[in-house]
C-alpha cells in the first residue's frame, strides 16, 4: 500500500480503500513505526486513490519518518504499519561512525533497495533504552547519510556485541529481532560443537592449554600444533609449535622462530603466554604448498530466503614461511577453483565436489551453532582442505572485519558479502514492496 505524507494527524483514505481494509467508521487504527504504536482515527478523502493512505511523517513527539525515503504500509490485524524499519549496530561509539566510514558503508545497501524502507545505522552508546529510541544515520534516496531518531525497529543487525544484561533490557517489553550479537571465541565453537556427530569430525581437536603436560600430551599425539588466545583477531598471539628429535620449534606470526630443548625452557614460555590470557591448543592441520600455508574463507549468510547460503569463498595464500594466512602475511587471493586446480591439481567434476562439500560442512556448523541457541545470520568461517581432500573447520568469525580482502575478489561477490544481510533483515520485517 502506497503512503502519502501530509500534514495531518488522521489517517487518510478514500471510501473504497476503507471498506476493503475493513475498518468501521469510527475505529480508531492503530498504526506502527518500528516499535512504537499510536492509534488514529480515519479519515476519508475521495480524492485519494485506492490502495493509498496518507500519515503525516511527524510520528510522535521527536520521532519523524525520514522525508527522502520511501516507505510501504501493510495490513495486519487491523494495524497498519509503516516501514520497513531496518536499523544496524555499527560500533559502540559514536565518534567512530565518520564521515568515511559511513561513505564506506553505503555499499551495503542493496541497489534495489534503494528508498525502499528506512535503513538506518548507530552505535551502542546512542541507544536510549529508556525511551527506546535509537540515534543514528538513514540512508537517503539520494544516496546520502542524514542523521535522525529511530524508534526501536523491528529487527536489528548487530556488528558489535552487546553484553547480555543490556541485550536484556534492550529487548525488554518490544518486538525486536536481533541477529549476529553473539562471541564465538575458538574455545565456545569447540565445546559447542564438539560432539555434535554432523560436524565433530571436521573440527581440529582443542584444549584449553593450562600447563606443560597438556602442551606435551597434544604435540606428542599430533607432532604439530597451534597456540592461539580465545578472544584475540586479525591473527594476534598465534604460534605454531612442531615436534623436533631435539626439542620444539615454535614459531609467532611475525615469523620469528626459536628452538626450546628443555622442559624448563618449554614451560616458562607456556607460563609466559598464559598469564595474562587464555589460550588453548589446537590440532595443526594446515595445507602447505612449498613453504606457503593455503586456506580458504566461505562466507555463510541467510538471505532473503531465511536460509543459510553460501556468498562467496575464496583462497588464501600465505607469504612463505608463516604460520597464518590473514591479510597481514597472506601474498596472493584467488578464487577457490583455481586454488583447488594450482594446489590441489583436482580435475573441474572433483574441484566441484570439494567445494559442495566445504560448503555443506559450513552450512552444518552454522545449523548447529543455531541449535545451541546462538542467534546467527552472518558469519565468514575459515577453512582447510588437508593433503587427503578432508575439510577442517578452524574458526568461526561473527564480526569479521570488512577489510581490503573483500576488493581484491570480483565485485559480484564482495558486494553480494555486504548486502545480503541486509536482503535478510529486511525478509525478517515481514515487509514485500510491490514490483520486487
Amino acid at each position: 500500500m502506497i503512503v502519502k505524507w501530509l500534514d495531518t494527524q488522521n489517517i487518510i483514505m478514500n471510501s473504497n480503500t476503507h471498506k476493503q481494509l475493513n475498518f468501521d467508521i469510527n475505529q480508531r487504527i492503530p498504526v506502527s513505526y518500528g516499535n512504537i504504536t499510536l492509534n488514529k482515527h480515519t479519515e476519508i478523502n475521495e480524492q485519494f486513490e485506492d490502495n493509498t493512505i496518507g500519515l503525516s511523517r511527524q510520528f510522535s513527539g521527536e520521532i519523524f519518518v525520514p522525508p527522502n525515503v520511501i516507505c510501504e504500509a501493510q495490513i495486519k490485524n487491523n494495524e497498519i504499519h509503516v516501514g520497513p524499519l531496518i536499523g544496524m549496530l555499527l560500533v559502540k561509539n559514536h565518534e567512530k561512525l565518520t564521515t568515511k566510514v559511513l561513505e564506506h558503508f553505503k555499499e551495503r545497501i542493496p541497489s534495489n533497495e534503494t528508498g525502499k524502507g528506512v535503513v538506518f545505522v548507530g552505535s551502542q552508546d546512542w541507544i536510549d533504552v529508556k525511551r527506546k529510541l535509537i540515534r543514528g544515520y538513514y540512508y537517503s534516496v539520494h544516496g546520502e547519510w542524514k542523521e535522525g531518531i529511530f524508534p526501536f525497529p523491528k529487527v536489528l543487525y548487530n556488528r558489535t556485541y552487546i553484553k547480555k544484561s543490556h541485550y536484556k533490557r534492550l529487548k525488554r517489553n518490544v518486538e525486536m529481532k536481533v541477529f549476529n550479537n553473539c562471541l564465538m571465541t575458538k574455545s565456545k565453537l569447540w565445546r559447542l560443537l564438539r560432539k555434535d556427530p554432523s560436524v565433530n569430525m571436521h573440527l581440529p581437536y582443542t584444549q584449553t592449554l593450562s600447563d606443560l603436560n597438556s602442551f606435551i600430551a597434544m604435540i606428542n599425539h599430533f607432532n604439530t600444533v597451534y597456540l592461539k588466545p580465545t578472544n584475540l583477531s586479525r591473527g594476534r598471539g598465534i604460534y605454531k609449535a612442531e615436534k623436533l628429535k631435539l626439542g620444539y620449534l615454535i614459531k609467532d606470526t611475525n615469523n620469528q622462530e626459536k628452538i626450546l630443548f628443555t622442559e624448563q625452557e618449554l614451560e616458562s614460555f607456556i607460563t609466559s603466554l598464559t598469564k595474562n590470557r587464555n589460550y588453548i591448543i589446537q590440532q595443526g592441520v594446515p595445507y602447505m604448498y612449498g613453504k606457503s600455508l593455503v586456506d580458504f574463507r566461505v562466507y555463510m549468510q541467510k538471505d532473503e530466503t531465511k536460509n543459510w547460503n553460501c556468498s562467496g569463498i575464496y583462497g588464501r595464500v600465505s607469504k612463505p614461511n608463516r604460520v597464518i594466512t590473514n591479510l597481514k602475511h597472506s601474498q596472493e587471493v584467488l578464487t577457490i577453483d583455481l586454488a583447488l586446480k594450482r594446489f590441489f591439481r583436482l580435475q573441474k567434476a572433483r574441484r566441484l565436489e570439494i567445494q559442495q562439500e566445504m560448503i555443506q560442512v559450513c552450512k552444518n556448523v552454522c545449523t548447529a551453532l543455531e541449535e545451541k541457541n546462538q542467534i546467527l545470520a552472518d558469519v565468514a568461517i575459515d577453512v582447510v582442505v588437508d593433503n587427503q581432500l578432508k575439510v577442517w573447520v578452524l574458526e568461526v568469525q561473527v564480526s569479521y572485519a570488512a577489510d581490503e580482502r573483500l576488493y581484491q575478489l570480483p565485485k559480484s561477490i564482495y558486494e553480494k558479502v555486504w548486502q545480503t544481510p541486509i536482503s535478510y533483515a529486511k525478509a525478517l520485517t515481514g515487509f514485500k514492496i510491490e514490483g520486487e
